[in-house]
């Protein structure tokens, strides 16, 4: 990079510090709370529902009732407080949207004519924010890990496939809206953008690609896999079907329609189509999201004068826009670049002298869940909506200490005092619960053998402590389940001791942060059996216990799908209590041995 490049990374990360430091003590949250149905109160709404209403008037028809309430109860799902399910969780997240296409295609024709008014929109958001299209099943970067080649490529078919379904229902709906005369939203016709020209993320196909040169060609099955890849792999994306897009958007054409090219054609790799959208930008006022664009696409691509260009534009014309996500794409962008000193002083910058105590309404700042993050956007839509040019103070999330933490756990020169040193600065001083991935990341650390077995006890004792903290809606279940089991004495010193911790104060609603997942407990066998190479013993020990748990968990499995009724029923709720309890029973075993 030459000096002046350098320099011009350096000033814009200058400002950037700044931006944070010397932020007002107010957070986003101090705007009107925006309203969630807002859809309702448009133009374009209003005009939807007068078509809606023409389109009935000259083709009246009854819908049978049983057909609708069973609409409607798939729509407003109401589940009673069982298990995990609590009354005040967003019944939105509880859409089967399976149940609910299928209960659509049992209203007359067209289905979306013949929805009820206060249901129509509502009905368009739930079938819009299906968020297992972007991650239909578990398929993740660190699955390389855990999974045979076969296996990962297996995964990434299904989820090829799981997508197409969701997009071929989504086009019915928008041909139902045709038919009936009702316009398509510029928000709806982006979604059918994004969802039929998707494309995984960088990460996820490198690591599948990698699978598909992985496979043994030697073996009978190496045809199936290859095939499944290639037909997994291809894609209807085209600078020219990009271009027939653009032509359909010419009357909508936004800096949200521009983003949304710009993404596609970033996934896409299409450099040229990129490049040509750009001029677009000297009439369009860019918004957080085009940055966010352009700095990943950039640290991507390894381009670090681009990427200081763009952090330039971004630090000295709008700092208004520097957000928390968008310093999480710039502490992520600087770790890919190899500029881990600049990510440092990034993070370092969040002082918690500078920011005051979040109070119940300002929790979602944290964005634990997926409601926070929606309600963060939210906030965040009506700020720029409105033209302010305030800096508030921003909150960190996650988000904001995991591109170090990622790096330190696969660093074979980091020490373990220094990943304790992020997490106790996440959790402790910034009340951020340490998650699922953040776990996998950390007993990953233990594979190559360079941490030392108290180190597993301890963050072992830790992982059992922050699930029954997560899960304290259930905690008086979880204590008696725990205390069931026959607990050595020196295990039980261990467990007390993570038990009587300072864990963060988390409502309820917030959610439960630590999945007892199938990768992760692979991991945690994984980071046993090497922790214990040295001692065969125990190595011995370890590896019964897995063999014992996965004939224990494989059973329950069994008999669960012999009873499995559709729907969160009682039986499903008590047979994921169980399998909770197998994992538990499991790791706590493996306790036993290091102890």
């Amino acid at each position: 990079m030459s000096r002046n490049g350098m320099k011009t990374l350096t000033e814009a990360l200058s400002r950037i510090r700044g931006r944070i430091s010397t932020a007002s003590s107010v957070y986003i949250s101090r705007l009107p709370s925006p309203r969630a149905d807002i859809a309702s109160l448009t133009e374009e709404s209003s005009i939807r529902r007068l078509r809606l209403d023409q389109f009935r008037q000259k083709h009246p028809q009854d819908v049978d009732p049983i057909v609708y309430s069973r609409f409607v109860n798939a729509l407003y799902p109401v589940v009673n407080n069982m298990g995990r399910f609590s009354p005040d969780r967003p019944t939105e997240r509880l859409v089967n949207h399976s149940e609910l296409l299928d209960a659509y295609s049992h209203l007359p024709r067209p289905g979306v004519a013949y929805i009820q008014a206060q249901d129509f929109e509502k009905f368009m958001s739930v079938i819009l924010s299906r968020r297992d299209f972007v991650r239909p099943n578990a398929l993740s970067p660190s699955s390389k890990h855990y999974y045979l080649a076969e296996q990962i490529i297996q995964a990434f078919a299904s989820g090829q496939r799981a997508r197409k379904v969701h997009l071929a229902n989504f086009w019915k709906i928008a041909r139902d809206l045709n038919t009936a005369n009702v316009p398509v939203t510029g928000n709806e016709q982006r979604q059918l953008l994004y969802m039929t020209l998707y494309k995984e993320s960088p990460d996820i196909l490198k690591m599948v690609t990698e699978a598909y040169l992985n496979l043994n060609k030697a073996l009978d099955t190496y045809d199936k896999y290859a095939d499944m890849f290639n037909s997994a792999n291809s894609s209807e994306y085209s600078a020219s079907t990009l271009s027939q897009f653009r032509e359909l958007f010419k009357n909508e054409w936004d800096i949200e329609t521009l983003n949304m090219f710009l993404f596609t054609a970033f996934r896409h790799d299409d450099d040229g189509t990129f490049k040509s959208l750009l001029p677009e930008l000297k009439t369009l006022e860019p918004n957080r999201k085009t940055f966010d664009i352009m700095l990943e696409k950039y640290a991507i691509s390894r381009d670090i004068g681009l990427f200081s260009s763009w952090l330039k534009v971004l630090s000295t014309d709008y700092p208004h826009l520097v957000d928390i996500k968008t310093v999480n794409t710039i502490i992520k962008a600087l770790v890919q670049l190899d500029l881990v000193d600049d990510a440092r002083g990034l993070v370092a910058v969040f002082s918690k002298d500078l920011f005051h105590p979040l109070n119940s309404g300002e929790l979602f700042l944290k964005q634990l869940t997926i409601q926070d993050r929606e309600t963060y956007n939210n906030y965040w839509k009506t700020y720029e909506d409105s033209g302010l040019t305030e800096n508030f103070s921003l909150y960190p999330t996650e988000n904001t200490f995991l591109p170090l933490l990622a790096l330190y756990c696969k660093e074979p020169t980091v020490d373990f005092e220094t990943i304790l040193g992020v997490l106790y600065q996440a959790e402790h001083v910034w009340g951020i619960p340490i998650t699922t991935r953040v776990y996998k990341l950390l007993f990953r650390s233990f594979v190559d053998g360079r941490h030392s077995r108290e180190n597993l006890r301890f963050i072992t004792g830790k992982l059992v402590a922050s699930h029954d903290a997560c899960y304290s809606n259930n905690e008086a279940w979880i204590k008696s389940q725990i205390l069931s089991i026959e607990l050595p004495p020196n295990v039980v010193g261990v467990f007390n001791l993570f038990i009587e911790q300072d864990i963060p104060a988390l409502v309820p609603s917030q959610g439960n942060f630590i999945k007892l997942s199938d990768e992760l407990i692979l991991v945690i066998y994984m980071a046993f059996d090497h922790c214990l190479q040295n001692q065969p013993e125990e190595q011995k020990l370890a590896s019964k216990a897995h063999k014992e748990y996965q004939k224990r968990l494989i059973d329950a499995r069994d008999e669960y799908q012999r009873s499995v009724e559709p729907g969160p029923t009682l039986v499903d709720l008590n047979a994921r209590d169980e399998f909770m309890y197998i994992k538990k029973g499991f790791i706590i075993d493996l306790l036993d041995i290091l102890s």
